[in-house]
């Protein structure tokens, strides 16, 4: 299983679409046969997972471990697919 983390911050105005749009990558992903799933974290709770990808904002969005982006850059669905498919 690959797991997609979304973290998050309670105001944050961002973090709701970014959860959307992983959300909808991790839909693609598993109509393609991809076993994958979302993990949304709560920064303030999971704050020494979070801490080790050295960044201070959110939303980040990791893959197995892998930074994908903080924020919402630009075509992240696409990067968070093939994100995926290289660890595959």
């Amino acid at each position: 299983m690959i797991y997609v983390e979304v973290y998050v911050a309670p105001g944050c105005k961002y973090c709701p679409k970014a959860v959307e749009i992983v959300e909808e990558a991790v839909g693609e992903l598993r109509s393609q046969g991809y076993m994958v799933d979302i993990k949304v974290k709560n920064v303030y709770e999971n704050w020494e997972s979070f801490s080790r990808y050295g960044k201070d904002a959110v939303p980040l969005i990791a893959v197995d471990g892998r930074l994908v982006a903080v924020g919402i850059p630009p075509l992240l669905k696409r990067k968070i697919v093939k994100t995926v498919k290289q660890i595959r």
